[in-house]
């Protein structure tokens, strides 16, 4: 509701958070969804597949949009305030995405695992940087299974593990380290 959102782009299963939110939301118009959503005609709003659309995206060029454009509202945490939005032009993804590529030296070969979330500041940078390369990204679940991350980093051979320093230091102190060949991070 604070960002004035018009459209919303979810996860199949993530649809019924919006069943009976019409009122609250009325400027929300487009749900947008990664597989069939469970929203009724009753709820009011349209509903595109994510699929449908990234199949005909040459249709939803916008020729009247460019780099100094609203790209993205990342929301803080509001650990010191209330939450805010921060407005992200496409020139500032960009920006950001061309930096940590050039300065990891990121290449289609790289793995990277991850267990931060896309809609996360890092996370969306991650998954940026890495598309940008041609990468793999490798979601790895949540780090309170350190020893399924741990797994899903060697099986998958990482090239590169992104987190918080809460991420790695639950790991260290799993002591679950030395079971895994990781010599690929």
């Amino acid at each position: 509701g604070h960002s004035e959102a018009q459209a919303v782009v979810l996860a199949a299963e993530s649809t019924p958070l919006l069943a009976g939110q019409r009122p609250a939301l009325p400027q929300l118009r487009l749900v947008i969804s990664s597989g069939e959503a469970r929203l009724g005609p009753e709820d009011g709003f349209a509903v595109l597949s994510f699929y449908a659309l990234a199949t005909t995206a040459d249709s939803l060029h916008d020729e009247q949009r460019g780099a100094e454009d609203l790209a993205a509202l990342v929301y803080t945490s509001g650990t010191t305030a209330r939450p805010k939005g921060v407005m992200l032009a496409h020139r500032n993804l960009v920006a950001n995405t061309e930096s940590i590529v050039g300065y990891l030296a990121l290449t289609a070969s790289d793995v990277v695992g991850l267990v931060l979330p896309f809609f996360y500041s890092y996370g969306n940078s991650v998954l940026h940087t890495h598309v940008a390369v041609g990468g793999t990204i490798v979601q790895l679940g949540s780090m309170a299974f350190p020893a399924a991350v741990l797994a899903g980093l060697a099986s998958h051979r990482c090239t590169g593990f992104s987190g918080v320093p809460s991420t790695f230091a639950r790991l260290v102190q799993s002591g679950l380290l030395s079971r895994y060949d990781l010599g690929s991070v």
